[in-house]
């Protein structure tokens, strides 16, 4: 049972990320691409070899993972430090109770859920801003008892075909996830780069202005630079829990499903850098306003070994 437990727990906080998309997938006419979490060899092999290279020490109190100790998984069923690092990795998104939709704040009506988020709660803050997308882009809210009309009756699967992006509602979600995310739920910058992603297709469908579809186009890509930037400093910890949220050459296809036209790609991606050095700069100063490390040291490279080995 402690097995099944531990084994449920590490892909409840692989998928965290996914977590909002599942409805979508099974309900929506609309298809919706979930790439899967990876744990890649060669990420493995090179935190390997960066403890090697480096002669990097265990913390203090940490034990050192060899990979000896896990041919069973075993070692890590035991290993509370393995453990440690699920709480701490689980806590930068929005936890496992919200991510099977008993959290505290889901059991709130939605402008109590409002009244915490402009608060500066960062729980609240983050899955109101994920209400804010969703109603924006699919025309409901993701939480059950938000919504207004019931799951797979009539009147849901119309409102669904009929709906058309509210970008200001993305936009709005948007400000609430970048915000929590400067607070501690670091990943919910990735749930922003997937949004923005997603509405590509959602505009397209649409017939929105080319324009108005590049520009999401940025935001997505610039929102993913702006992961990998923040999360530097336990970027091998963050590569084994990659989450493909539509790449921009994917996302491209969709938008131009012709074909690219000649110097589309390298002006988004000339857009996008931009963008990415506005974001990091609004990173700066909100993360040094609360007094937080810009680029936050999360995990030693001992527990990113551990848990790429045991997961």
């Amino acid at each position: 049972m402690k097995k099944v437990v531990l084994i449920t727990a590490t892909i409840l906080v692989i998928l965290y990320i996914l977590w909002s998309f599942f409805f979508v997938a099974e309900h929506a006419s609309d298809e919706v691409t979930i790439s899967k979490a990876r744990i890649s060899k060669e990420v493995e092999t090179k935190v390997k070899s960066q403890v090697t290279k480096s002669g990097t020490k265990p913390s203090e109190g940490t034990k050192q993972a060899d990979p000896e100790d896990f041919k069973d998984s075993s070692g890590c069923i035991n290993d509370p430090n393995f453990l440690s690092v699920f709480k701490r990795l689980d806590a930068l998104g929005i936890g496992q109770a919200n991510l099977v939709g008993r959290g505290h704040y889901q059991e709130l009506n939605l402008s109590s859920l409002a009244s915490y988020a402009d608060a500066g709660e960062p729980d609240a803050m983050f899955l109101y801003g994920l209400e804010l997308v969703w109603k924006g882009l699919f025309g409901m809210y993701q939480t059950k008892h938000y919504r207004e009309h019931p799951v797979g009756s009539t009147s849901f699967k119309e409102s669904l075909k009929n709906h058309k992006v509210d970008l200001s509602k993305v936009r709005e979600g948007e400000k609430y996830l970048f915000k929590s995310a400067v607070q501690g739920k670091l990943l919910a910058l990735g749930e922003i780069a997937a949004y923005f992603a997603i509405s590509v297709k959602s505009l397209k469908k649409q017939e929105e202005s080319e324009d108005q579809i590049k520009r999401y186009l940025v935001e997505s890509h610039a929102y993913t630079l702006l992961m990998k930037d923040v999360f530097k400093n336990d970027y091998s910890l963050l590569e084994s829990l990659t989450i493909d949220n539509k790449s921009l050459d994917t996302t491209l296809k969709i938008a131009f499903p012709d074909g690219v036209p000649q110097g589309v790609e390298a002006d988004l991606i000339n857009k996008a850098q931009n963008r990415f050095k506005e974001l990091k700069e609004k990173w700066r100063s909100s993360r040094e306003y609360f007094g937080y490390d810009v680029y936050p040291d999360l995990f030693t490279t001992d527990e990113e070994e551990l848990y790429i080995t045991c997961s």
